[in-house]
Protein backbone atom coordinates (compact mmCIF):
# COMPACT_ATOMS: atom_id res chain seq x y z
CA UNK A 1 0.00 0.00 0.00
CA UNK A 2 1.57 3.40 -0.83
CA UNK A 3 2.94 5.58 2.23
CA UNK A 4 0.40 8.20 1.76
CA UNK A 5 -2.72 5.97 1.43
CA UNK A 6 -1.16 4.55 4.76
CA UNK A 7 -0.72 8.20 6.60
CA UNK A 8 -4.23 9.31 5.18
CA UNK A 9 -5.84 5.63 6.84
CA UNK A 10 -4.18 6.65 9.94
CA UNK A 11 -5.19 10.37 10.28
CA UNK A 12 -8.58 9.23 10.01
CA UNK A 13 -8.63 7.23 12.80
CA UNK A 14 -8.59 8.35 16.78
CA UNK A 15 -6.21 11.07 17.63
CA UNK A 16 -4.34 8.25 20.12
CA UNK A 17 -3.48 5.90 16.95
CA UNK A 18 -2.34 8.69 15.03
CA UNK A 19 0.00 9.91 17.92
CA UNK A 20 1.53 6.36 18.05
CA UNK A 21 2.13 6.31 14.51
CA UNK A 22 4.21 9.94 14.72
CA UNK A 23 6.28 8.41 17.48
CA UNK A 24 7.45 5.38 15.65
CA UNK A 25 7.82 7.14 12.64
CA UNK A 26 10.29 9.09 14.54
CA UNK A 27 12.18 6.79 16.31
CA UNK A 28 12.44 4.42 12.94
CA UNK A 29 14.15 7.13 11.38
CA UNK A 30 17.06 8.29 14.71
CA UNK A 31 17.50 4.92 14.51
CA UNK A 32 18.54 4.87 10.53
CA UNK A 33 20.50 7.74 10.88
CA UNK A 34 22.53 6.76 14.12
CA UNK A 35 23.20 3.11 11.83
CA UNK A 36 24.04 5.07 9.17
CA UNK A 37 26.75 7.60 11.37
CA UNK A 38 28.25 4.03 13.15
CA UNK A 39 28.90 2.72 9.95
CA UNK A 40 30.73 5.89 8.67
CA UNK A 41 33.19 5.71 12.06
CA UNK A 42 33.55 2.00 11.04
CA UNK A 43 34.64 2.43 7.85
CA UNK A 44 36.95 5.51 8.58
CA UNK A 45 38.49 3.04 11.63
CA UNK A 46 38.92 0.05 8.91
CA UNK A 47 41.04 2.48 6.49
CA UNK A 48 42.65 4.24 9.72
CA UNK A 49 44.02 0.74 10.69
CA UNK A 50 43.79 -1.91 7.81
CA UNK A 51 45.83 -5.76 9.00
CA UNK A 52 49.25 -5.89 8.21
CA UNK A 53 50.59 -9.62 7.10
CA UNK A 54 51.32 -10.35 10.73
CA UNK A 55 47.88 -9.74 11.54
CA UNK A 56 46.75 -12.01 8.91
CA UNK A 57 48.77 -14.58 10.10
CA UNK A 58 47.78 -14.51 13.67
CA UNK A 59 44.34 -14.92 12.62
CA UNK A 60 44.91 -18.00 10.21
CA UNK A 61 46.52 -19.31 13.40
CA UNK A 62 43.74 -18.69 15.77
CA UNK A 63 41.12 -20.31 13.31
CA UNK A 64 42.98 -22.92 12.66
CA UNK A 65 43.19 -23.54 17.05
CA UNK A 66 39.47 -23.03 16.92
CA UNK A 67 38.38 -24.55 14.22
CA UNK A 68 40.83 -27.17 12.37
CA UNK A 69 41.17 -28.21 8.68
CA UNK A 70 38.54 -31.34 7.71
CA UNK A 71 40.95 -33.71 6.36
CA UNK A 72 41.44 -34.34 3.25
CA UNK A 73 39.31 -37.49 1.28
CA UNK A 74 40.94 -40.85 1.22
CA UNK A 75 41.01 -43.00 -0.90
CA UNK A 76 40.39 -46.82 -1.14
CA UNK A 77 44.08 -47.64 0.60
CA UNK A 78 44.05 -45.08 2.98
CA UNK A 79 40.71 -46.39 4.68
CA UNK A 80 42.14 -49.89 4.70
CA UNK A 81 45.49 -48.47 6.33
CA UNK A 82 43.83 -46.42 8.92
CA UNK A 83 41.29 -48.62 9.87
CA UNK A 84 43.37 -52.18 9.69
CA UNK A 85 44.19 -51.40 13.44
CA UNK A 86 40.48 -53.04 14.39
CA UNK A 87 41.76 -56.56 13.22
CA UNK A 88 44.58 -56.26 16.31
CA UNK A 89 41.73 -55.13 18.68
CA UNK A 90 39.46 -57.35 17.80
CA UNK A 91 41.51 -60.72 17.90
CA UNK A 92 42.33 -59.96 21.47
CA UNK A 93 38.67 -59.87 22.67
CA UNK A 94 37.67 -62.62 20.60
CA UNK A 95 40.65 -64.57 21.78
CA UNK A 96 39.34 -63.78 25.91
CA UNK A 97 36.19 -64.73 25.09
CA UNK A 98 36.68 -67.96 23.10
CA UNK A 99 39.25 -69.00 24.88
CA UNK A 100 39.99 -67.55 27.80
CA UNK A 101 37.95 -69.04 30.00
CA UNK A 102 38.34 -72.97 29.21
CA UNK A 103 42.33 -71.47 30.02
CA UNK A 104 41.74 -69.86 33.62
CA UNK A 105 39.86 -73.71 34.05
CA UNK A 106 42.86 -75.59 33.14
CA UNK A 107 44.97 -73.64 35.50
CA UNK A 108 42.15 -74.53 38.27
CA UNK A 109 39.98 -71.29 38.74
CA UNK A 110 36.49 -72.30 39.76
CA UNK A 111 33.63 -70.69 37.69
CA UNK A 112 32.69 -67.45 40.65
CA UNK A 113 36.42 -66.24 40.32
CA UNK A 114 36.78 -66.24 36.76
CA UNK A 115 33.07 -64.29 36.46
CA UNK A 116 34.64 -62.13 39.05
CA UNK A 117 37.59 -60.97 36.65
CA UNK A 118 35.14 -60.97 34.06
CA UNK A 119 33.51 -57.91 35.48
CA UNK A 120 36.89 -55.66 35.44
CA UNK A 121 36.85 -55.46 31.78
CA UNK A 122 33.26 -53.76 31.55
CA UNK A 123 34.24 -51.84 35.09
CA UNK A 124 37.08 -50.64 33.12
CA UNK A 125 35.35 -49.51 30.37
CA UNK A 126 32.68 -47.71 31.94
CA UNK A 127 35.16 -45.72 34.50
CA UNK A 128 38.70 -46.16 33.12
CA UNK A 129 38.23 -45.29 28.97
CA UNK A 130 36.63 -42.30 29.95
CA UNK A 131 39.18 -40.51 31.16
CA UNK A 132 41.95 -42.16 28.90
CA UNK A 133 39.73 -40.50 26.13
CA UNK A 134 40.07 -37.37 27.89
CA UNK A 135 44.00 -37.66 28.46
CA UNK A 136 44.18 -38.81 24.78
CA UNK A 137 42.15 -35.33 23.65
CA UNK A 138 44.66 -33.08 26.31
CA UNK A 139 47.87 -34.83 25.31
CA UNK A 140 50.13 -32.48 22.99
CA UNK A 141 53.29 -35.54 21.47
CA UNK A 142 55.27 -35.36 18.85
CA UNK A 143 53.45 -38.65 17.64
CA UNK A 144 50.30 -37.21 17.55
CA UNK A 145 47.57 -37.57 20.26
CA UNK A 146 46.35 -41.10 19.40
CA UNK A 147 49.48 -43.03 18.02
CA UNK A 148 50.87 -43.00 21.80
CA UNK A 149 48.05 -44.45 23.09
CA UNK A 150 47.57 -47.20 20.72
CA UNK A 151 51.25 -48.24 20.72
CA UNK A 152 51.56 -48.42 24.45
CA UNK A 153 47.89 -50.15 24.39
CA UNK A 154 48.69 -53.01 22.18
CA UNK A 155 52.63 -53.53 23.32
CA UNK A 156 51.40 -53.90 27.36
CA UNK A 157 48.58 -56.44 25.65
CA UNK A 158 50.62 -58.16 23.48
CA UNK A 159 53.45 -58.89 26.09
CA UNK A 160 50.78 -59.89 28.72
CA UNK A 161 48.65 -62.32 26.97
CA UNK A 162 51.78 -63.71 26.03
CA UNK A 163 53.25 -63.80 29.44
CA UNK A 164 49.63 -64.92 30.51
CA UNK A 165 49.76 -68.17 27.82
CA UNK A 166 53.20 -68.65 29.52
CA UNK A 167 52.02 -69.43 33.29
CA UNK A 168 52.75 -72.47 33.71
CA UNK A 169 56.42 -72.30 32.55
CA UNK A 170 57.38 -68.32 34.56
CA UNK A 171 56.56 -70.00 37.58
CA UNK A 172 59.45 -71.74 39.48
CA UNK A 173 57.08 -75.14 40.40
CA UNK A 174 53.61 -75.03 39.29
CA UNK A 175 53.14 -78.39 40.45
CA UNK A 176 54.00 -78.25 44.36
CA UNK A 177 52.69 -74.39 44.35
CA UNK A 178 49.82 -74.52 41.90
CA UNK A 179 48.53 -70.80 43.17
CA UNK A 180 51.40 -69.27 41.56
CA UNK A 181 50.70 -69.51 37.60
CA UNK A 182 47.31 -68.61 38.77
CA UNK A 183 47.99 -65.26 40.48
CA UNK A 184 50.10 -64.57 37.63
CA UNK A 185 47.53 -65.48 34.73
CA UNK A 186 44.98 -62.97 37.17
CA UNK A 187 47.45 -60.48 37.07
CA UNK A 188 48.01 -60.65 33.74
CA UNK A 189 44.31 -60.74 32.62
CA UNK A 190 43.45 -57.47 34.59
CA UNK A 191 46.61 -55.72 33.02
CA UNK A 192 45.32 -56.65 29.54
CA UNK A 193 41.84 -55.49 30.03
CA UNK A 194 43.10 -52.39 31.74
CA UNK A 195 45.66 -51.73 28.58
CA UNK A 196 42.69 -52.65 26.14
CA UNK A 197 40.78 -49.81 26.89
CA UNK A 198 43.56 -47.65 25.79
CA UNK A 199 44.23 -49.61 22.93
CA UNK A 200 40.49 -48.80 22.14
CA UNK A 201 40.80 -45.09 22.39
CA UNK A 202 43.74 -45.03 19.99
CA UNK A 203 42.01 -47.00 17.00
CA UNK A 204 38.97 -45.45 17.34
CA UNK A 205 39.65 -41.84 17.52
CA UNK A 206 42.69 -42.03 15.15
CA UNK A 207 39.62 -43.04 12.36
CA UNK A 208 37.60 -39.69 13.47
CA UNK A 209 40.57 -37.34 13.33
CA UNK A 210 41.46 -38.41 9.47
CA UNK A 211 38.56 -39.42 8.08
CA UNK A 212 36.13 -36.32 6.73
CA UNK A 213 32.32 -36.47 7.60
CA UNK A 214 31.57 -37.57 4.27
CA UNK A 215 33.79 -41.07 4.70
CA UNK A 216 33.16 -40.83 8.24
CA UNK A 217 31.00 -44.32 7.59
CA UNK A 218 32.97 -45.83 5.31
CA UNK A 219 35.80 -46.30 8.01
CA UNK A 220 32.96 -47.08 10.09
CA UNK A 221 32.13 -50.27 7.76
CA UNK A 222 35.99 -50.94 7.19
CA UNK A 223 36.13 -50.85 10.62
CA UNK A 224 33.50 -53.89 11.33
CA UNK A 225 35.40 -55.69 8.17
CA UNK A 226 38.27 -55.59 9.76
CA UNK A 227 36.72 -56.95 13.32
CA UNK A 228 35.15 -59.66 11.17
CA UNK A 229 38.05 -60.61 9.56
CA UNK A 230 39.60 -61.13 12.70
CA UNK A 231 37.08 -63.12 14.36
CA UNK A 232 37.29 -65.40 11.40
CA UNK A 233 40.96 -66.04 11.31
CA UNK A 234 41.13 -66.58 15.05
CA UNK A 235 37.89 -68.78 15.22
CA UNK A 236 39.90 -70.60 12.19
CA UNK A 237 43.29 -71.48 13.52
CA UNK A 238 41.68 -72.73 16.84
CA UNK A 239 39.30 -75.00 14.79
CA UNK A 240 42.23 -76.59 12.83
CA UNK A 241 44.39 -76.75 16.35
CA UNK A 242 41.78 -78.60 17.34
CA UNK A 243 40.30 -80.32 14.70
CA UNK A 244 43.75 -81.99 14.16
CA UNK A 245 44.10 -82.80 18.21
CA UNK A 246 40.92 -82.90 19.92
CA UNK A 247 42.57 -83.88 23.00
CA UNK A 248 44.87 -80.77 22.95
CA UNK A 249 45.37 -78.93 26.12
CA UNK A 250 43.62 -75.50 26.54
CA UNK A 251 46.85 -73.82 27.31
CA UNK A 252 48.47 -75.05 24.29
CA UNK A 253 45.51 -73.60 22.33
CA UNK A 254 45.29 -70.36 24.20
CA UNK A 255 49.65 -70.06 23.75
CA UNK A 256 49.49 -71.09 19.83
CA UNK A 257 46.54 -68.37 19.63
CA UNK A 258 48.04 -65.72 20.99
CA UNK A 259 50.88 -65.71 19.46
CA UNK A 260 48.55 -65.78 16.42
CA UNK A 261 46.96 -62.37 18.14
CA UNK A 262 50.67 -61.16 18.52
CA UNK A 263 51.31 -61.23 15.38
CA UNK A 264 48.45 -59.17 13.99
CA UNK A 265 48.16 -56.84 16.35
CA UNK A 266 51.53 -55.82 15.74
CA UNK A 267 51.40 -56.02 11.94
CA UNK A 268 48.32 -53.44 12.12
CA UNK A 269 49.53 -50.88 14.83
CA UNK A 270 53.13 -50.62 13.26
CA UNK A 271 51.43 -50.37 9.49
CA UNK A 272 49.46 -47.59 10.95
CA UNK A 273 51.56 -45.56 12.66
CA UNK A 274 54.31 -45.66 10.37
CA UNK A 275 52.10 -44.85 7.31
CA UNK A 276 49.13 -42.85 8.62
CA UNK A 277 49.12 -39.07 8.21
CA UNK A 278 49.05 -36.82 11.37
CA UNK A 279 45.87 -36.35 12.73
CA UNK A 280 43.87 -33.05 12.00
CA UNK A 281 44.65 -31.49 15.12
CA UNK A 282 45.31 -27.86 16.30
CA UNK A 283 48.87 -27.58 16.37
CA UNK A 284 48.79 -24.72 19.06
CA UNK A 285 47.25 -24.98 22.78
CA UNK A 286 47.52 -22.46 25.29
CA UNK A 287 49.91 -22.77 28.10
CA UNK A 288 49.17 -24.68 31.07
CA UNK A 289 45.97 -25.86 29.02
CA UNK A 290 46.94 -29.82 29.82
CA UNK A 291 46.90 -31.47 33.19
CA UNK A 292 46.18 -34.84 35.13
CA UNK A 293 44.37 -32.45 37.69
CA UNK A 294 42.22 -31.20 34.37
CA UNK A 295 41.22 -34.55 33.00
CA UNK A 296 40.35 -36.08 36.72
CA UNK A 297 38.17 -33.03 37.49
CA UNK A 298 36.74 -33.96 34.04
CA UNK A 299 35.90 -37.11 34.84
CA UNK A 300 34.42 -36.20 38.60
CA UNK A 301 30.91 -37.98 38.66
CA UNK A 302 29.29 -34.64 38.55
CA UNK A 303 31.05 -33.61 35.73
CA UNK A 304 30.45 -36.84 33.74
CA UNK A 305 26.74 -36.11 34.80
CA UNK A 306 27.42 -32.67 32.85
CA UNK A 307 28.82 -34.52 29.69
CA UNK A 308 26.59 -36.77 29.24
CA UNK A 309 23.93 -34.24 29.77
CA UNK A 310 25.69 -32.35 27.19
CA UNK A 311 26.14 -35.04 24.42
CA UNK A 312 25.17 -33.98 20.78
CA UNK A 313 21.60 -34.76 20.43
CA UNK A 314 21.93 -37.87 17.84
CA UNK A 315 25.24 -39.49 20.13
CA UNK A 316 22.90 -39.13 23.04
CA UNK A 317 20.35 -40.85 21.55
CA UNK A 318 22.54 -43.84 20.34
CA UNK A 319 23.68 -44.41 23.73
CA UNK A 320 20.45 -44.26 25.20
CA UNK A 321 19.45 -47.34 22.93
CA UNK A 322 22.97 -49.13 23.89
CA UNK A 323 22.25 -48.90 27.83
CA UNK A 324 19.32 -51.24 26.90
CA UNK A 325 21.13 -53.17 23.86
CA UNK A 326 23.88 -54.36 25.59
CA UNK A 327 22.29 -55.56 28.96
CA UNK A 328 20.77 -58.32 26.21
CA UNK A 329 23.95 -58.21 24.18
CA UNK A 330 26.07 -59.34 27.23
CA UNK A 331 24.66 -62.95 28.01
CA UNK A 332 24.72 -63.44 24.08
CA UNK A 333 28.43 -62.85 23.86
CA UNK A 334 29.80 -64.45 26.97
CA UNK A 335 27.21 -67.42 27.37
CA UNK A 336 26.31 -68.51 23.51
CA UNK A 337 28.94 -71.12 23.82
CA UNK A 338 27.62 -72.09 27.08
CA UNK A 339 24.36 -72.53 25.37
CA UNK A 340 26.00 -74.93 22.78
CA UNK A 341 27.58 -76.86 25.28
CA UNK A 342 24.47 -77.50 27.67
CA UNK A 343 22.36 -78.22 24.76
CA UNK A 344 24.50 -81.04 22.86
CA UNK A 345 25.16 -82.82 26.79
CA UNK A 346 21.42 -82.60 26.92
CA UNK A 347 21.19 -83.84 23.44
CA UNK A 348 23.64 -86.76 24.04
CA UNK A 349 22.66 -87.52 27.22
CA UNK A 350 18.88 -88.55 25.97
CA UNK A 351 20.05 -90.50 23.10
CA UNK A 352 22.95 -92.41 25.15
CA UNK A 353 19.42 -92.96 27.17
CA UNK A 354 18.12 -94.58 24.42
CA UNK A 355 21.04 -96.76 23.67
CA UNK A 356 22.50 -98.38 26.87
CA UNK A 357 25.98 -100.19 26.45
CA UNK A 358 26.58 -99.03 23.08
CA UNK A 359 28.31 -95.60 23.80
CA UNK A 360 32.21 -95.66 23.37
CA UNK A 361 32.68 -91.98 24.63
CA UNK A 362 31.34 -89.72 27.58
CA UNK A 363 28.65 -87.17 27.05
CA UNK A 364 31.86 -84.34 28.04
CA UNK A 365 34.32 -86.04 25.80
CA UNK A 366 31.24 -85.88 22.60
CA UNK A 367 30.27 -82.29 23.68
CA UNK A 368 33.27 -80.94 23.99
CA UNK A 369 34.18 -79.26 20.56
CA UNK A 370 30.79 -77.88 20.96
CA UNK A 371 31.76 -74.57 21.86
CA UNK A 372 34.49 -74.07 19.69
CA UNK A 373 31.48 -74.79 17.25
CA UNK A 374 29.64 -71.89 18.92
CA UNK A 375 32.30 -69.91 18.12
CA UNK A 376 32.77 -70.79 14.53
CA UNK A 377 29.54 -70.58 13.77
CA UNK A 378 29.20 -67.17 15.11
CA UNK A 379 31.97 -65.90 13.06
CA UNK A 380 30.51 -67.64 9.76
CA UNK A 381 27.12 -65.68 10.44
CA UNK A 382 29.76 -62.44 11.01
CA UNK A 383 31.33 -62.76 7.88
CA UNK A 384 27.83 -63.39 5.85
CA UNK A 385 26.25 -60.77 7.56
CA UNK A 386 29.19 -58.29 6.34
CA UNK A 387 29.18 -59.56 2.78
CA UNK A 388 25.05 -58.81 2.80
CA UNK A 389 26.01 -55.38 4.13
CA UNK A 390 28.34 -54.34 1.28
CA UNK A 391 26.14 -54.95 -1.48
CA UNK A 392 23.29 -53.85 0.05
CA UNK A 393 25.27 -50.84 0.87
CA UNK A 394 26.86 -50.42 -3.03
CA UNK A 395 23.38 -50.91 -4.07
CA UNK A 396 22.54 -47.01 -2.57
CA UNK A 397 18.98 -47.52 -2.05
CA UNK A 398 17.72 -43.99 -0.99
CA UNK A 399 15.26 -46.26 1.34
CA UNK A 400 18.26 -48.57 3.39
CA UNK A 401 18.99 -46.16 6.04
CA UNK A 402 21.40 -46.94 9.13
CA UNK A 403 18.71 -46.92 11.79
CA UNK A 404 16.31 -49.22 10.00
CA UNK A 405 19.48 -51.51 9.70
CA UNK A 406 20.19 -51.52 12.97
CA UNK A 407 16.28 -52.01 13.93
CA UNK A 408 15.80 -55.03 11.81
CA UNK A 409 19.33 -56.71 12.77
CA UNK A 410 17.90 -56.03 16.69
CA UNK A 411 14.25 -57.67 15.68
CA UNK A 412 16.00 -60.46 14.20
CA UNK A 413 18.41 -61.08 16.94
CA UNK A 414 15.14 -61.06 19.19
CA UNK A 415 13.27 -63.98 17.14
CA UNK A 416 16.65 -65.43 17.73
CA UNK A 417 16.86 -65.28 21.31
CA UNK A 418 13.29 -65.85 21.48
CA UNK A 419 13.20 -68.89 19.29
CA UNK A 420 15.25 -70.82 22.14
CA UNK A 421 12.21 -72.17 23.29
CA UNK A 422 10.98 -73.71 20.27
CA UNK A 423 14.43 -75.47 18.88
CA UNK A 424 16.05 -77.20 21.38
CA UNK A 425 18.43 -79.25 19.03
CA UNK A 426 22.39 -78.72 19.13
CA UNK A 427 21.77 -77.98 14.81
CA UNK A 428 19.69 -75.52 15.70
CA UNK A 429 21.39 -73.64 18.53
CA UNK A 430 24.33 -73.38 16.46
CA UNK A 431 22.10 -71.84 13.30
CA UNK A 432 20.74 -69.13 15.97
CA UNK A 433 24.12 -68.86 16.89
CA UNK A 434 25.01 -67.90 13.73
CA UNK A 435 21.95 -65.43 13.31
CA UNK A 436 23.41 -63.78 16.43
CA UNK A 437 26.75 -63.46 14.47
CA UNK A 438 24.98 -61.84 11.83
CA UNK A 439 23.16 -59.05 13.91
CA UNK A 440 26.62 -58.75 15.84
CA UNK A 441 27.75 -56.95 12.86
CA UNK A 442 25.37 -54.28 13.00
CA UNK A 443 25.89 -54.19 16.37
CA UNK A 444 29.16 -52.82 15.55
CA UNK A 445 28.91 -50.83 13.07
CA UNK A 446 25.56 -48.85 12.78
CA UNK A 447 25.97 -47.13 16.30
CA UNK A 448 29.83 -46.35 15.64
CA UNK A 449 29.07 -44.68 12.32
CA UNK A 450 26.24 -43.12 13.33
CA UNK A 451 28.37 -41.44 16.31
CA UNK A 452 31.90 -40.98 14.51
CA UNK A 453 29.31 -38.71 11.52
CA UNK A 454 28.37 -36.34 13.79
CA UNK A 455 32.05 -36.04 15.85
CA UNK A 456 33.37 -35.63 12.58
CA UNK A 457 31.24 -32.14 12.18
CA UNK A 458 32.28 -30.89 15.68
CA UNK A 459 35.88 -31.88 15.43
CA UNK A 460 36.43 -31.38 19.44
CA UNK A 461 36.22 -33.72 22.30
CA UNK A 462 36.49 -36.93 20.25
CA UNK A 463 37.86 -39.60 22.48
CA UNK A 464 36.33 -38.42 25.51
CA UNK A 465 32.57 -38.33 23.93
CA UNK A 466 33.58 -42.26 22.50
CA UNK A 467 34.61 -42.76 25.99
CA UNK A 468 31.05 -42.08 27.81
CA UNK A 469 29.70 -44.01 24.26
CA UNK A 470 32.10 -46.98 25.69
CA UNK A 471 30.51 -45.85 29.53
CA UNK A 472 27.09 -46.37 27.85
CA UNK A 473 28.04 -50.12 26.55
CA UNK A 474 30.26 -51.21 29.74
CA UNK A 475 27.38 -50.24 32.74
CA UNK A 476 24.96 -52.31 31.51
CA UNK A 477 27.26 -55.19 31.09
CA UNK A 478 28.06 -54.86 34.78
CA UNK A 479 24.68 -54.86 35.66
CA UNK A 480 23.77 -57.83 33.30
CA UNK A 481 26.90 -59.47 34.33
CA UNK A 482 25.03 -59.15 38.25
CA UNK A 483 21.84 -60.26 36.85
CA UNK A 484 23.05 -63.49 35.30
CA UNK A 485 24.96 -64.96 38.64
CA UNK A 486 21.84 -64.60 40.33
CA UNK A 487 19.69 -65.89 38.02
CA UNK A 488 22.14 -68.89 37.44
CA UNK A 489 22.47 -69.35 41.07
CA UNK A 490 18.35 -69.16 41.51
CA UNK A 491 18.65 -72.19 38.77
CA UNK A 492 21.56 -73.93 40.35
CA UNK A 493 19.26 -74.05 43.58
CA UNK A 494 16.28 -74.89 41.85
CA UNK A 495 17.63 -77.71 40.75
CA UNK A 496 17.53 -76.84 36.85
CA UNK A 497 19.47 -78.04 34.10
CA UNK A 498 20.55 -75.92 31.62
CA UNK A 499 20.71 -72.15 32.83
CA UNK A 500 22.35 -70.26 29.77
CA UNK A 501 19.12 -71.29 27.67
CA UNK A 502 17.18 -69.17 30.23
CA UNK A 503 19.45 -66.20 30.26
CA UNK A 504 19.46 -66.34 26.39
CA UNK A 505 15.57 -65.76 26.51
CA UNK A 506 15.82 -63.33 29.44
CA UNK A 507 17.91 -61.12 27.08
CA UNK A 508 15.05 -61.04 24.70
CA UNK A 509 13.79 -58.12 26.74
CA UNK A 510 16.07 -55.81 26.45
CA UNK A 511 16.95 -56.69 23.14
CA UNK A 512 13.48 -56.42 21.96
CA UNK A 513 13.19 -52.96 23.83
CA UNK A 514 16.48 -51.56 22.47
CA UNK A 515 14.73 -52.35 19.28
CA UNK A 516 11.74 -50.27 19.70
CA UNK A 517 13.90 -47.27 20.40
CA UNK A 518 15.47 -47.16 17.16
CA UNK A 519 12.40 -47.41 15.53
CA UNK A 520 11.82 -44.11 17.22
CA UNK A 521 15.20 -43.13 16.65
CA UNK A 522 14.53 -43.95 12.69
CA UNK A 523 10.94 -42.00 13.16
CA UNK A 524 13.13 -38.67 13.95
CA UNK A 525 16.14 -39.32 12.47
CA UNK A 526 16.45 -39.90 8.24
CA UNK A 527 19.91 -40.06 7.66
CA UNK A 528 20.90 -41.79 3.75
CA UNK A 529 23.84 -43.07 1.33
CA UNK A 530 23.49 -40.68 -1.49
CA UNK A 531 26.56 -41.60 -3.51
CA UNK A 532 26.87 -38.79 -6.10
CA UNK A 533 30.10 -39.62 -7.45
CA UNK A 534 33.19 -42.11 -7.55
CA UNK A 535 36.55 -41.09 -7.00
CA UNK A 536 39.26 -43.43 -8.13
CA UNK A 537 36.84 -46.16 -7.68
CA UNK A 538 35.40 -45.22 -4.51
CA UNK A 539 31.71 -44.20 -3.44
CA UNK A 540 31.64 -40.94 -1.76
CA UNK A 541 28.52 -40.48 0.49
CA UNK A 542 26.81 -37.00 1.25
CA UNK A 543 25.95 -37.16 4.86
CA UNK A 544 22.31 -35.70 5.47
CA UNK A 545 20.84 -35.51 8.58
CA UNK A 546 17.53 -34.30 9.25
CA UNK A 547 17.35 -34.22 13.14
CA UNK A 548 14.30 -32.10 14.81
CA UNK A 549 13.97 -29.93 11.75
CA UNK A 550 17.73 -29.08 11.63
CA UNK A 551 19.56 -29.88 8.25
CA UNK A 552 23.04 -30.51 8.14
CA UNK A 553 24.18 -31.37 4.55
CA UNK A 554 27.84 -32.69 4.29
CA UNK A 555 28.34 -32.65 0.08
CA UNK A 556 30.02 -34.71 -1.70
CA UNK A 557 33.77 -34.23 -3.64
CA UNK A 558 33.79 -33.36 -7.16
CA UNK A 559 34.41 -36.77 -8.93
Amino acid sequence: MPEKGLSAQIKSRPGTVYQLYLVQRRFVSSNLQMAASMEERHDDLLMQRMPSEEDEQDFEEVDELIDPKSPEELDILGLLLLTCPSLGLQVYWFLLQSSGTPYLRSLGLDGASISIIWALGPIFGAFVQPILGSLSDEIHHPLCRRKPFMMGGSLLVMLSTLAMACAQELTPDPLATPWQPRALAVVCLVVILLALSAYSVGVRAIVVDNCPPSQQFAAAAWSMRWNVLGSATLSTVGFVAVGRHPDTDPAVTFRTLACVAAVCSAATVGLVCWFAPREATPRFRSPGSFGLRKVLSLCAPGALVRRWRRLPPLTNKVCNIQLLGWCGWFPMLYYMSSYAYETAMLEISSVQATQRGLATKSVETQAKSYPLYASLFFSFGTLSSTLVLTLVNASSCPKITLPRIWFLSQVLATASLLLTFLLCSTHASLALICFMGATWTVTMWVPFALINAELAELRTGVAGVQGLHNMAVSLPQIASALVCAAVLGALRLAGVDGGAVWLLRLAAVPVAWSAWLIWRLDAHTQLSFVFAGRQKGVAQPSLVFFWQKKLLCVPDQPP
